[in-house]
Formats: structure tokens, C-alpha cells, sequence
């Protein structure tokens, strides 16, 4: 199967950047990929905060309500 993604997300720390999830996952992942021709990629522009949502206003939480 060529050109299938996988998409994952992880809780990580606000501290720490994009290049350093990514690292940590290439290492866990490493022995379960052997074999396989793999590319994993992340951009900084992926990683969302708490402090990235949008704010809800009172129609929002009325939506949520009913």
C-alpha cells in the first residue's frame, strides 16, 4: 500500500517543539518499523495548545446545552 497516512496525536508539554515529539516517536516506533518504508513528518504549525482554542461564547455553550 503506497501513499496511505496515519495521523496520531499526543499530550506533551507546551515546552516542548515539534522536533522533539517527533524525535522521541522515531525512537519508539524504530524496532516496530523495521523493514517497513516509513516517512514520519511534523510540522510546528501541528501542534495546538490549550491557550490555540477559541473562546466560546454564550450561543456556543446554548448550543452545547440543547
Amino acid at each position: 500500500m503506497e501513499g496511505v497516512k496515519f495521523g496520531w496525536s499526543v499530550c506533551v508539554p507546551e515546552s516542548c517543539h515539534a522536533e522533539d515529539v517527533l524525535r522521541h516517536f522515531n525512537r519508539s516506533i524504530q524496532d516496530l518499523t523495521e523493514g517497513l518504508n516509513l516517512t514520519v513528518s511534523l510540522e510546528e504549525d501541528q501542534c495546538f495548545s490549550w491557550a490555540d482554542q477559541p473562546s466560546l461564547g454564550i450561543p456556543d455553550y446554548l448550543f452545547l446545552i440543547f
